[in-house]
């Protein structure tokens, strides 16, 4: 079976399309596709792929605040236009969301099924590309991930110098001292990781549906940038705040950890902890 993916110079759609390549037919970069153009989506008719993995996204938290017409048109309308294809022809559409889905009022790992409420203008237009693909896709996996790192290994796209890990460093290697928030609880994901479990998932067959994929493990972002720069030896005067000491244009939920239950019950194993990750990561990053 071959399939093509979107989204393919992204930090995510770089790692898919080396993890997938077997499987893989044709790999589309937003510069050679906008999915928001209906006409461009389904000239790929054509093809006749088995599936669609879909890593396109308007993934910016911040930035979705200001610019909403954009984050909706691509991460509604972009998939509404895949469903499109993916339904006249027939074939399951694999597509990624997020734990931003969450308001994060609680304190209790997220389950598939839980009620979703988000808090900022991308968890809703990531839901409502969710609700876009349940009511057209009759074959579907949508997989919700979280605060990804990755995508800057050899051979894969470099996308990902944006992500958090990529900026400590940064700050690190100017000698600021760094202020990290330490109230928002969530699993942080490596990129490779999360290809290769999406593709077990797919591989083996298991049952259409929503399905949480994260590193096990909870952390903040000031616990993850204390063992970044642990595993590194660097000396880095690293602060923790609060929230409301740290006001971004988006709200974010306090706690959006994903519960893991669904893909150990299916049998696809724990993912390992996030900090055993991240040192892999830094090793091949950094060539440690």
């Amino acid at each position: 079976m071959k399939g093509i993916l979107i989204g393919a110079n992204g930090q995510l759609g770089g790692e898919l399309k080396e993890v997938w390549a077997p499987f893989l037919e044709e790999n589309f970069t937003k510069e050679h596709l906008d999915v928001t153009i209906k006409e461009h989506v389904l000239s790929l008719v054509s093809i006749k792929p088995d599936f669609i993995l879909n890593a396109s996204a308007f993934t910016d938290v911040d930035m979705a605040e200001e610019r909403i017409e954009e984050a909706f048109r691509v991460n509604c309308l972009g998939v509404y236009n895949l469903s499109l294809l993916a339904s006249k022809l027939d074939i399951p559409l694999i597509h990624y969301s997020t734990n931003y889905v969450f308001s994060g009022n609680r304190t209790t790992p997220y389950k598939e099924d839980d009620a979703p409420s988000p808090v900022n203008i991308y968890g809703l237009s990531k839901l409502s590309g969710e609700y876009i693909i349940k009511m057209m896709v009759p074959r579907y996996y949508i997989i919700r991930t979280a605060n990804l790192f990755g995508g800057t290994r050899k051979g894969v796209s470099k996308q990902g110098r944006g992500n958090f890990i990529e900026i400590m460093i940064k700050l690190a290697k100017e000698g600021k001292d760094i202020k990290v928030i330490d109230d928002q609880f969530f699993s942080p994901t490596y990129t490779k990781d999360l290809a290769w479990f999406s593709k077990e998932l797919w591989y083996k067959g298991l049952p259409y549906g929503v399905y949480n994929i994260v590193n096990s493990g909870v952390a903040t972002w000031y616990s993850m940038a204390y063992e970044l720069f642990k595993i590194l030896g660097w000396k880095v005067n690293l602060i923790p705040v609060k929230s409301k000491d740290f006001p971004n244009k988006a709200k974010r939920p306090y706690y959006s950890v994903l519960s893991l239950e669904k893909i150990i019950k299916e049998g696809l194993g724990l993912p390992r902890f996030w900090k055993k990750a991240l040192a892999e990561y830094l090793k091949e990053r950094l060539s440690l």
